[in-house]
């Protein structure tokens, strides 16, 4: 199971994330049940990949080993060891990719395979604008803005979030 899935992961990975999102929005209707969907399937590989690290570090700790000695069932193993170890690192991993969906929205937005109007999205709002940059270039600028601002925070959070965790986990 482990081999059958680390080698759909690599083959996923071996795309890039936005040209595969863009293929499969494109396959679809465009609308935000597509791009939910588009970037669902293009961004689960990072989150097996860093589960799939941690848990093989973990498996060779001496107190994973001694569990399992002890008795303790995988389901006790797991909540007990396993999730404490793994969650900080995907919460990390998800403000991250968190980032990274919004840039992905606002491309398949401003490639018009993302949200459709009258919904507002930065992307749609910049591909409205891209006709107006001449006349007014004040109209891209804050939708682009707004992104850069809304994905350079989140990324900030999750460095301080990352910073937060990994403190509280060498408390412990």
């Amino acid at each position: 199971m482990d081999w059958a899935m680390m080698r759909a992961t690599d083959t996923f990975l071996a795309f890039p994330e936005l040209v595969a999102a863009v293929v499969i929005a494109g396959l679809l209707e465009p609308g935000t049940g597509s791009l939910i969907f588009a970037l669902t399937v293009t961004g689960w590989m990072r989150y097996a990949r860093v589960a799939r690290g941690i848990g093989l570090a973990l498996g060779t700790r001496g107190y994973v080993l001694q569990a399992r000695l002890a008795g303790l069932s995988p389901l006790a193993i797991t909540r007990w060891h396993y999730l404490p170890s793994l969650l900080p690192s995907l919460v990390v991993v998800w403000t991250g990719m968190f980032a990274r969906a919004i840039l992905g929205i606002s491309a398949l937005g401003f490639l018009g395979f993302g949200v459709q109007p009258p919904d507002p999205e930065w992307g749609t709002m910049l591909l409205d604008a891209r006709v107006h940059m001449r006349a007014a270039p004040m109209q891209m600028v804050w939708p682009g803005l707004a992104v850069v601002l809304c994905v350079l925070a989140i990324n900030l959070a999750g460095d301080a979030l990352r910073d937060a965790l990994t403190d509280e986990e060498r408390a412990a």
